[in-house]
């Protein structure tokens, strides 16, 4: 299983899976989009040339957004849903700015534990 998050038109995410033993091509899409045709071509001929398989496509529960900006985290939580179900749960849309605050915290907690390992095993500079 392949499972991704793609960019469409460099301004919209969308979730992917690749679900190669039920030769299936999920797609979720949090404004209610079907596949993006330059996708689905690329996929159909990536995968038939690697597999000489026809895949069906289909798709996977993800919340609709009702902002222009929330289909980035919405991605990623359909997909945290479809890999690990028994951890998360689809977000309501009237809450999706708590899940963009939560992951917010969650990169700035990995990011100051970085900087502060790095900043304590380096030597002080000197000027």
């Amino acid at each position: 299983m392949l499972a991704m998050i793609a960019d469409i038109g460099n301004n919209h995410w969308v979730t992917l899976i690749i679900n190669f033993k039920n030769s299936r091509i999920l797609y979720g899409d949090s404004m209610g989009g079907t596949i993006d045709e330059g996708i689905k071509n690329a996929l159909t001929w990536w995968i038939g040339h690697h597999t000489g398989r026809d895949f069906v496509h289909s798709y996977i529960p993800i919340t609709c957004q009702r902002d222009g900006y929330s289909c980035g985290i919405l991605a990623w939580i359909a997909l945290a849903v479809f890999l690990l179900p028994e951890t998360y749960l689809l977000t309501d849309a009237r809450v999706v700015a708590d899940e963009r605050l939560q992951m917010f915290l969650r990169v700035s907690d990995w990011h100051n534990a970085k900087i502060s390992k790095n900043y304590v095993s380096q030597p002080p500079r000197s000027y």
